[in-house]
C-alpha cells in the first residue's frame, strides 16, 4: 500500500524533497518506453521524428519542476520525456490503428442519495507490478487549491486522477485523432492547472479553451456543487468540444474514450482503421445492456470481471491500473487494492480526506472476496505475458502464454492465445519436432 506524500510549505523546497524521495526509485516511465518501443532511446528518437525537437519545460510550476529535477538528480531532458510521455503514446497510437484499443479508460459519474460520485478506471501500460510505482500526492501550496491525486513515480503532479477541496474531480481519457501540433503543450500541464487553479466550471472551460494541446485528449470533470459532469475534448488548432450532463438523484452516466468529434450515431463495425470507435462503441453498448443502477454496490458491480463479456468490451481490461470510486460529497476515495489488473477482489483502500485539517486517514477495508473466475486469471496472464515479451524474459513468456491458453474463457480467446503461443514458439524454439507440433496446433486453430 503506497504512502501519501504531502507537498506543502515552500514550493521549491517541497518539490526538491519529493525528487529526493524518488532518488533510488525504479522509473515507470522508462519501463513504459521499453514496453511500447523497446527502450528510452528509441522512444526519444521516434517521438522527435513525429513531434520534432519542440519539447520544452512547462511554464506552469516550472521552478518547482526544476527543484524536483535537482532533488532527483536527473537531467531536464529526462524530465521533459516523462512529462510528454502520455502525449507521445497518444500520437503513436493514432498512427498505429491496431495498437490503439489496448488502452481504454472509463468514467462513471452518478448520484447516490444526493452524494456525487466519480468512478474512475485508468488504463495505462505499466504491467502487472504497477502497484510498486504508485504515489499518492496531497498538494497544499499557496495560492493553489488543495488537491489529492493518485499518481506514480516520475509524475510529481496531478496529471491522471485527482480531486480538490472545491468539490471537483478530474480524470484524463485518451482520444485518437489524426491532428497533432508539434509545438503544443503536454496534457499533464492542463490537468495540473485545472485541479490547482480553477475555482468554477467556467474557469475550467476558459483554461481548456486557452490551452494548445499536442493531440486530442478527453478530460472528465465532476462538480459536486453543480451536480454536473463536464466532458471536454481538446484538439489542436480548434476550439474544444464540451458536453455537460446534469446528475439528479439516481442518475448514472458513462463516458469512455469515444471522441466528441466523431459521429456517435453510427453503429461502428469491426474493420481496419476503425478499431478505436468500434471498441468504444462496443464498451458503451455493454454498459447500457448491463443497466447499472446507482446503488451501494455499483463500484463492485462495474469493476468485477464479467465472464460473459471477456472480449475487452467491459470497463475493466488487462491494462486497468486504477479502479477508484471518488465520493466528492464526503471527500472519500475507495480504491481496489490488488496488484496487476485492478478488478474487484474484496480488498479496498479507503482515503478519508479532511482538507481543513490537511489530513488523510487511510485504511484497508475487506469484503467477501469473489472466487477468481477464469476470465480474471486470463486477464492476469495476458498482462504478464505482454510484459515478459517486452522484457525478453523467455521462460516467463512461455509460462504466461501457456496460462493464457489454460484460462481462456471461451473458444475465441483460446484460439487467439494458441496463435500467440505459436508465434512465440516460432520466434524462439529451434527444435524441429517441437516446431512441427506447434504448426499442427496452428492448423487446428485455423480449422476450429
Amino acid at each position: 500500500m503506497s504512502n501519501i506524500y504531502y507537498i506543502q510549505g515552500n514550493q521549491e523546497e517541497a518539490f526538491y524533497q519529493m525528487g529526493l524521495s524518488e532518488l533510488d526509485s525504479e522509473s515507470p516511465s522508462r519501463k513504459i518506453s521499453s514496453i511500447i518501443l523497446g527502450n528510452g532511446q528509441i522512444s526519444n528518437y521516434l517521438s522527435k521524428k513525429i513531434l520534432g525537437s519542440s519539447f520544452k519545460m512547462p511554464k506552469f510550476l516550472q521552478e518547482c519542476f526544476n527543484a524536483y529535477i535537482d532533488g532527483k538528480n536527473i537531467t531536464e531532458e529526462v524530465f521533459i520525456h516523462n512529462f510528454y510521455l502520455a502525449d507521445i503514446i497518444s500520437v503513436l497510437n493514432s498512427k498505429i490503428p491496431l495498437g490503439a484499443p489496448s488502452v481504454s479508460c472509463s468514467s462513471v459519474v452518478y448520484n447516490l442519495d444526493n452524494e456525487l460520485h466519480h468512478l474512475r478506471i485508468l488504463d495505462y501500460p505499466l504491467g502487472h507490478d504497477n502497484k510498486k510505482f504508485e504515489k499518492d500526492l496531497y498538494i497544499n501550496l499557496n495560492p493553489f487549491n488543495k488537491v489529492f491525486s493518485k499518481s506514480y513515480v516520475d509524475l510529481p503532479f496531478p496529471g491522471l486522477t485527482a480531486s480538490n477541496e472545491l468539490g471537483f474531480s478530474f480524470a484524463l481519457h485518451q482520444r485518437v485523432s489524426d491532428s497533432f501540433n508539434r509545438k503544443g503543450q503536454s496534457i499533464f500541464e492542463l490537468m495540473s492547472m485545472l485541479s490547482l487553479q480553477a475555482k468554477s466550471l467556467e474557469d475550467i472551460k476558459t483554461l481548456a479553451i486557452e490551452f494548445s494541446p499536442i493531440t486530442n485528449w478527453g478530460l472528465i470533470i465532476l462538480s459536486s456543487k453543480d451536480k454536473r459532469s463536464l466532458e471536454i475534448e481538446v484538439t489542436p488548432g480548434d476550439a474544444p468540444k464540451m458536453k455537460e450532463t446534469y446528475l439528479p438523484e439516481g442518475e448514472v452516466h458513462y463516458i469512455n474514450n469515444q471522441s466528441l468529434f466523431s459521429d456517435q450515431s453510427v453503429d461502428h463495425k469491426e474493420q481496419l482503421g476503425n478499431y478505436w470507435d468500434y471498441f468504444c462503441h462496443s464498451r458503451d453498448k455493454w454498459f447500457r445492456e448491463k443497466k447499472f443502477k446507482a446503488t451501494k454496490n455499483i463500484f463492485k458491480n462495474i469493476t468485477s470481471i464479467d465472464e460473459k463479456s471477456c472480449e475487452l468490451f467491459q470497463c475493466i481490461t488487462p491494462a486497468s491500473i486504477q479502479a477508484i470510486d471518488i465520493n466528492l460529497t464526503s471527500n472519500k476515495w475507495k480504491s481496489n487494492n490488488r496488484d496487476g489488473v485492478k478488478h474487484f477482489s474484496g480488498d479496498y483502500t479507503i482515503y478519508d480526506i479532511n482538507y481543513q485539517k490537511n489530513q488523510i486517514l487511510k485504511k484497508l477495508q475487506k469484503e467477501r472476496a469473489p472466487k477468481f473466475n477464469q476470465t480474471s486469471l486470463f486477464y492476469d496472464s495476458v498482462i504478464k505475458c505482454q510484459e515478459a515479451f517486452d522484457q525478453g524474459a523467455i521462460n516467463d513468456l512461455f509460462h504466461s502464454a501457456q496460462n493464457c491458453i489454460k484460462y481462456a474463457p471461451n473458444t475465441g480467446m483460446k484460439a487467439i492465445s494458441i496463435l500467440f503461443y505459436s508465434l512465440y514458439s516460432l520466434m524462439e524454439v529451434k527444435n524441429a519436432t517441437i516446431l512441427k507440433s506447434v504448426f499442427l496446433d496452428l492448423l487446428k486453430v485455423e480449422n476450429s
